[in-house]
C-alpha cells in the first residue's frame, strides 16, 4: 500500500474506532490496518507461490514432453526402418498409370522433409516405393548412384522424359 493510501486507510479505522467508541482508537487502528497490511502481504506471496508452482509444473511437463520427443526419435541403428514405416503410411507406392513422376517425387520430398526423414535414407525409402517402369529404370543405375536420391532422382526423370519424347 502507498504511503498516503495507508495514512488514509489508518484515518478511516480511527473514526471507526471513535464509532464503535473503542478504548484507544489509535492503537487499535494502528493494530488494524498493520492486521489488513499482513493479510495482503501474506495473500501476495501466496499469489506469488501458487505463479511458482504453476510455472515448475510447466516446466516439469514441458520437460517430460521434450524428453518424450527425444525418446520417439529413433537411435541410428533402427532409423531407417523407422522412417521407411512411417513415410510409407503416409505415401502411397508410385503406380505409373495414375501419378506423375514429377509429381510425385515433388511430393515424396514434401513428406520426406516432413517426416523428418533424413536426406541420407531418401534413396533407400523411395526405392521401396517405385512400381514397373521405375523399378526397372533404378535397376540400370550403378549402386553407387542408387545411394544418392538426387541420382536416382535425376536417372528417372531422365529416362521417363525419353520416352515421353
Amino acid at each position: 500500500m502507498a504511503s498516503g493510501s495507508r495514512t488514509q486507510r489508518l484515518l478511516e479505522l480511527m473514526d471507526l474506532a471513535k464509532q464503535k467508541q473503542i478504548p484507544k482508537p489509535d492503537l487499535w487502528a494502528e493494530r488494524q490496518e498493520e492486521k489488513e497490511y499482513q493479510e495482503q502481504e501474506s495473500e501476495k506471496q501466496r499469489q506469488d507461490a501458487e505463479k511458482q508452482r504453476q510455472h515448475e509444473k510447466e516446466k516439469m511437463e514441458f520437460e517430460k514432453q521434450n524428453k518424450e520427443n527425444k525418446e520417439s526419435i529413433p537411435t541410428q541403428g533402427h532409423s531407417n526402418m523407422f522412417d521407411k514405416y512411417r513415410l510409407m503410411n503416409k505415401i502411397s507406392a508410385f503406380n505409373e498409370n495414375i501419378d506423375n513422376m514429377d509429381s510425385y517425387l515433388i511430393r515424396f520430398e514434401e513428406i520426406a522433409t516432413t517426416s523428418g526423414l533424413p536426406e541420407a535414407h531418401w534413396s533407400s525409402s523411395l526405392l521401396t516405393l517405385l512400381t514397373g517402369k521405375a523399378v526397372n529404370i533404378c535397376s540400370q543405375v550403378s549402386i553407387n548412384e542408387r545411394s544418392t536420391y538426387s541420382d536416382i532422382k535425376e536417372a528417372l526423370l531422365r529416362q521417363l522424359q525419353k520416352e515421353i519424347l
